[in-house]
């Protein structure tokens, strides 16, 4: 095997005291002693090297600044532990199923992002699991990787040992149930069971935030639920008109709630994606609550004619954005659903396939 590249020592790191952002992505230990084996004998390399990398995708694009992992040894660290990490992002190949790689003997000149530890990540025990004891790690990046939504990366953290490369990352839940990994004495590629358990931190460039609980104020639940509104799939919200107190009042009215991970914000707007399920006449009232009046927001509000196809339909804070996301940053909205004309049924119905805010610090 090829020299690696020299190490360098992030002196300036002090991993056990750096702040953490969000939470981006989160792959838990299972719980098990299965360990997934990524290690290479420093500096020279062997045949017994080996080299797991997994892939993960981002709802949204961040700047992951901290990883957290899990892991053990094989074969209990007889001839020593690690004595430091290699972290590497990598893209994905033209297959869309395999990390854009070199042959981690040969050539390791193909990644995205590198980043070495300089000492053992701060080697914490973390008890013992089907007999195996684990430890956790932790490395704060000296500079983020930028991460774009919705685009399938690959990640690799690879153990450095003086003699047998036993070190291996914890199998961990969330992923596809895969790893892809490289045997430097097979000399192959090839994909194995179990997704390594690792965390990213770091901070979204922007949040995207489904209810966390809706209230129908008027009108009657015919189909769907909380989890209806999070995604735009076909499985709607439908609220029926029912019982209407006067005609003042918008026959469906619904409140949606929330809770941004940030108080503050540049940019806040509030997404709909609806249709009726009838023809006919009806407008669609948006509205955010202003937590500074204690009322609903008289400024920004947005009211559309609705039909029965799919639409979306956005809603953009203006001015001073702290009257619309408070302190302990809670974010409500609204919408309304009114008959302006000729319907083709009295107990009309309204559908809401998504309804999303975009909060961006």
């Amino acid at each position: 095997m090829g020299q690696k590249p020299s190490l360098i020592a992030w002196a300036a790191i002090v991993l056990c005291s750096s702040a953490q952002g969000s939470m981006l992505l989160d792959r838990p230990h299972d719980g098990t002693g299965g360990l997934i084996n990524s290690a290479w004998v420093s500096p020279d390399g062997s045949d017994a090297d080996m080299y797991a990398y997994d892939s993960f995708v981002l709802p949204t694009d961040a700047n992951i600044t901290e990883v957290h992992w899990r892991g053990g040894y094989i074969y209990g660290a007889l001839y020593g532990k690690v004595t430091d990490f290699s972290v590497y992002f990598y893209a994905t190949n033209q297959t869309g199923f395999e990390p854009y790689c070199g042959n981690p003997s040969i050539d390791e000149t193909i990644y995205l992002k590198r980043y070495f530890v300089g000492n053992n990540a701060g080697e914490t025990p973390a008890g013992s699991f089907g007999g195996t004891p684990m430890y956790d790690y932790q490395f704060t990046f000296p500079t983020p990787f930028q991460a774009t939504a919705g685009v399938k990366y690959w990640i690799r953290i690879e153990g450095y040992q003086s003699a047998v490369p036993d070190w291996g990352i914890a199998k961990g839940l969330g992923g596809d149930g895969n790893h892809f990994h490289f045997s430097t004495g097979a000399a192959r590629f090839y994909f194995a069971p179990g997704d390594p358990s690792f965390t990213l931190y770091g901070t979204p460039s922007q949040y995207q935030l489904a209810p966390t609980s809706f209230t129908v104020n008027l009108g009657r639940v015919d189909r769907g639920n909380l989890a209806s509104l999070a995604q735009q799939d076909g499985d709607a919200l439908r609220v029926c008109r029912f019982i209407v107190p006067n005609q003042q009042f918008a026959p469906v009215a619904v409140q949606l709630d929330t809770t941004c991970p940030v108080n503050s914000a540049s940019s806040i707007s509030f997404r709909a994606v609806s249709r009726m399920q009838q023809p006919g006449l009806f407008s669609q009232t948006l509205d955010c609550w202003n937590w500074s009046t204690n009322n609903w927001d008289g400024v920004d509000l947005r009211t559309d004619p609705v039909d029965t196809t799919t639409t979306t339909r956005e809603l953009v804070g203006t001015g001073d954005l702290s009257r619309l996301l408070r302190s302990d940053g809670a974010l409500r909205a609204r919408y309304r659903v009114r008959q302006t004309g000729p319907a083709s049924a009295f107990a009309w119905c309204h559908e809401m396939d998504q309804a999303v805010w975009t909060i961006v610090p």
